[in-house]
């Protein structure tokens, strides 16, 4: 069982008062007047800490202080990140459902489409899964030096636009404003984002005004 306080032991909240102060010194780099001298049991004036025999109950009293305030911390930034990446997954949420885009590997493997693409592009949603990004052009386009120089640039992280001719899932030529985007993490391209707007009839219109 605990044993009862004997003269000259140290106040338990003088103890947390030095702790605290000890763990304010150094997080905050301020050492409080009360940090080197802690007041005994019975009244007298203040005495230097007695840190073999009062370094157990210091220590814990400070491991104590320690763990409730960055358990708090880690709690509100854990918090504050969560919310941070529900606002982000919204927007991209909100992307996929109304804008036309696709998202691709490296190596140009389409892993996502949105549906607003799927329907531009005359797919069922998911058919393009899995699919090359070259199954969406003219063999002319895939098979030309342009075309390689498109995903060399990808995979070294330049951003890329252009109009370009795509065919959709009946064959037939679409022209679409496309902006693709690396994604970046560690250093290296993990993902290309590209975004697209039909301008197939104003290609068509302008085709027929030169004409």
């Amino acid at each position: 069982s605990p044993r009862s306080p004997t003269p000259g032991d140290p106040e338990p909240n003088a103890l947390r008062t030095v702790a605290l102060g000890a763990f304010t010194a150094f997080f905050y780099g301020a050492y409080p007047r009360e940090l080197n001298v802690i007041r005994p049991l019975q009244s007298g004036p203040p005495r230097p800490i007695q840190w073999p025999s009062e370094r157990v109950a210091l220590t814990r009293i400070l491991r104590e202080a320690v763990s409730t305030m960055f358990n708090h911390r880690i709690k509100a930034q854990l918090q504050a990140c969560q919310s941070r990446l529900d606002e982000q997954q919204g927007l991209a949420d909100a992307l996929k459902r109304g804008v036309a885009t696709l998202i691709f590997s490296p190596e140009g493997e389409i892993l996502e489409a949105s549906e607003p693409f799927a329907r531009l592009m005359g797919y069922q949603a998911g058919a393009l899964l899995g699919q090359p990004h070259r199954l969406l052009c003219p063999r002319e386009v895939a098979q030309s030096p342009e075309y390689g120089q498109l995903w060399a640039r990808l995979k070294q992280g330049q951003v890329q636009s252009g109009l370009f001719e795509r065919l959709d899932g009946q064959g037939e030529s679409r022209w679409l404003e496309e902006s693709y985007s690396p994604v970046l993490r560690a250093g290296r391209v993990s993902q290309v984002v590209m975004v697209a707007t039909d301008m197939t009839a104003l290609h068509v219109r302008l085709q027929h005004q030169e004409a």
